[in-house]
């Protein structure tokens, strides 16, 4: 989604639904935008709204979305639009995994 002023991006958002055959859906906001001179001008509760509306309609179960630790701001954004902070997050990135054969000599 995108507001556009004199052909200016003011936000943006992607968000990324995982669909189960047991349990429950969810989904992934995974950019989440606003132009630092349209905040506090409720531009990003519209956009979060919209992105809550499209991923609970299909019957996801909640939404998660991960911000930069630097990022006060947008915490505070988040938690008063009902979101709460959660830790522990795993990532691993591309090339870091083992080969099949590294796997099966660990596992012996």
């Amino acid at each position: 989604m995108s507001s556009l002023a004199n052909n200016v991006l003011l936000c943006l958002t992607a968000i990324g639904i995982t669909f189960y055959l047991v349990g429950q859906n969810w989904a992934l906001i995974s950019a989440f935008v606003v132009d630092e001179d349209c905040r506090g001008e409720g531009i990003g509760a519209a956009l979060l709204n919209a992105a809550e509306q499209h991923a609970f309609a299909p019957g996801c179960g909640q939404i998660e979305l991960s911000g930069n630790e630097r990022r006060i701001r947008s915490h505070t954004f988040y938690e008063h639009n009902g979101y709460e902070e959660k830790r522990k997050r795993f990532v691993k990135y591309a090339g870091q995994q083992a080969s099949i054969a590294e796997v099966l000599r660990i596992r012996l």
